[in-house]
């Protein structure tokens, strides 16, 4: 399951996996039109299983690549191994756009460099 949530007070999207991870769940775009300077959080710590193809990672960093400056910096916060080699896929496929994508295993370390708070 997929929840989406945007604080607009410090431009930050909050996306949160969790269960078994599917293709399906990354379907649609629950926030197409963000303010320019959005940051992405994509939390995988509470995802149990990944059940997601190559091939859709490699469509989610295309789409992502047709709106490069859809968010300006995205955190991918992977503490478990499950999504952590998923997430170094994606941050690989989107490495020559103009988001900065970084994996973390720490929820402290990626707030910290996205420049905000816990």
């Amino acid at each position: 399951m997929v929840e989406y949530r945007f604080e607009s007070h410090r431009k930050l999207l909050v996306v949160t996996v969790s269960g078994t991870v599917t293709d399906e769940d990354f379907q649609d775009d629950k926030f197409p039109d963000l303010p320019p300077g959005t940051l992405e959080l994509l939390d995988l710590s509470e995802a149990t299983d990944a059940r997601i193809s190559n091939a859709e990672i490699r469509r989610i960093a295309e789409v992502d690549k047709a709106r490069p400056n859809r968010v300006a910096r995205m955190a991918i916060l992977a503490e478990q191994d499950v999504g952590f080699g998923l997430a170094r896929m994606y941050q690989t496929l989107t490495s020559d756009t103009p988001t900065e994508v970084e994996v973390f295993r720490r929820r402290d370390a990626a707030m910290t460099w996205l420049g905000l708070d816990g």
